[in-house]
């Protein structure tokens, strides 16, 4: 059975690369580059893409290919130096090394740190050869954009179908409403931070389970007392009852009847009841917050995510890209501070301004369609 062999990637012509025509060692591999094959391809296409690659090989990553009838594909596999180091300053950043040690990396996050890397990584064109190719503006996106290569994806690694083949059939589907999420599945497929947000999205739904009970009991509270309640009967049975004209001119005098129907449905919504819901919405709000807060706590306890910040998690990833990355020092500015405060306070201050603007526009425009000659304005100046 032919091996597939790794090769290193020199800057000439393409047919110089071995083409790899058994897919054996296809679950070791991290990331594909697609390439179209054309008849017409630009030669600076070519060269690009070589360099690219090139820079890739010196980074710490293996380069082999293949090819169909219609693409040519690069396989890219990372070497095990490459997440040793990301675990070795992670260890360090979050104080780990008198404690417990990371020692392993999850699939999601081996893609992570491989994408950030591919598209960070710059490369140097033959046309300016002394161009520092931390800052060179040739990268992954401008190559994707000349169509040096159509489509760049990671590929799952030997046992994931199965993991995938879960998340399909008991997450993410209408049948599946009243089962709890895979959480564990989802994390080894997606990381820890969207893991995160589905965990809090499902704890949120269950908690408005309650609520919406209580809402339904309320309304059909209402429902049930449509026709009984008391202060809808006195209005509907006034008919005695004269109400002043709606306008200062042109409007008649109306019966308090009139409006039977608005004070059923109004009733409907807004009664007794009504306090009780608000008073138990208030309470829920923040049962929810807590006990969350503790649902949370457990989950980063599992997972280990107590020391995991996302500045040091990209202070590590730009490390293994370039070691020499330039530290960033956080340093109070009391003027950055007091533009802050002063641009809230100008912002308060139209906000202010404009709803006290409508107010009196609304005043103005009301007095105008008083005055006004048309009827239709002059009845409706108040409402």
């Amino acid at each position: 059975m032919e091996q597939i062999q790794m090769i290193n990637i020199l800057p000439r012509i393409e047919e110089e690369y071995p083409l790899i025509e058994n897919c054996n060692g296809q679950n070791n591999i991290d990331f594909v580059f697609v390439v179209k094959k054309i008849e017409k391809v630009k030669d600076k296409n070519k060269t690009n893409r070589n360099l690219y690659l090139r820079k890739l090989n010196e980074i710490g990553f293996q380069i082999l290919k293949k090819e169909d009838a219609h693409n040519l594909y690069f396989g890219i596999q990372a070497r095990e130096e490459i997440f040793d180091k990301y675990i070795h300053h992670l260890n360090i950043s979050t104080g780990r090394y008198n404690g417990c040690k990371q020692s392993t990396i999850l699939k999601s996050t081996r893609i992570r740190i491989i994408n950030f890397i591919l598209w960070k990584t710059r490369y140097s064109t033959i046309d300016d050869p002394n161009e520092d190719p931390l800052f060179a503006s040739n990268s992954l996106h401008k190559l994707l954009k000349d169509g040096a290569f159509h489509a760049v994806f990671p590929l799952h690694e030997e046992g994931t179908q199965k993991e995938e083949g879960k998340l399909r059939r008991e997450w993410a589907k209408w049948k599946c409403l009243f089962k709890k999420q895979p959480i564990d599945e989802i994390r080894e497929y997606f990381g820890e931070r969207i893991t995160l947000y589905f965990a809090w999205l499902g704890w949120y739904n269950t908690m408005l389970i309650p609520a919406a009970i209580s809402g339904v009991l309320v309304f059909l509270y209402g429902l049930m007392y449509f026709e009984n309640n008391q202060v809808s009967k006195e209005i509907c049975n006034a008919s005695e009852i004269i109400m002043c004209p709606l306008c200062d001119q042109r409007c008649q005098y109306w019966r308090l009847n009139e409006t039977c129907s608005y004070a059923k449905v109004t009733q409907l919504f807004d009664h007794e009841i009504t306090v009780l819901f608000a008073m138990f919405m208030a309470i829920w709000a923040t049962v929810f917050l807590e006990v969350w807060k503790r649902a949370r706590a457990r989950a980063v306890s599992l997972w280990e995510l107590y020391h995991w910040d996302e500045d040091e998690e990209d202070l590590v990833l730009g490390l293994i890209y370039n070691p020499n990355v330039p530290l960033k020092e956080y340093r109070h500015s009391y003027k950055r501070t007091t533009a802050v405060m002063l641009l809230a306070c100008v912002l308060l201050t139209v906000i202010i301004s404009i709803a006290l603007g409508i107010v009196i526009c609304r005043v103005i425009i009301a007095v105008l369609f008083t005055k006004s000659s048309s009827e239709f304005l002059s009845d409706h100046a108040s409402t």
